[in-house]
């Protein structure tokens, strides 16, 4: 029989989260989150918007990550990404 505690009010019987994990697992994503905005880049320094292959971003000058820009409302949008680079750029 499995040692996992199911709730028996909810109708879903969805599974209880042990209170220590959860909390162990809170400290652990914000000591990782804390560590990454002191290391890392912060992209203070970004690029005017650029559009290629019918995606506009803006680049950071320090690290070159992108991000994306909506030229509708003037804004970047969305998460930092890493650029992939395609054989036909590496070529070049």
């Amino acid at each position: 029989m499995s040692s996992q505690v199911y709730t028996l009010i909810s109708p879903t019987f969805r599974q209880l989260e042990k209170p220590n994990e959860d909390l162990c697992e809170k400290h652990a994503d914000f000591l990782r989150y804390f560590l990454h905005r002191l290391i890392s880049c912060r992209h203070r320094q970004l690029s005017r918007p650029f559009t290629h292959d019918g995606r506009t971003y803006r680049s950071c000058a320090s690290c070159g990550m992108r991000r994306e820009f909506d030229l509708a409302t003037w804004q970047s949008k969305g998460r930092y990404y890493q650029a992939e680079a395609s054989k036909a750029d590496m070529l070049q």
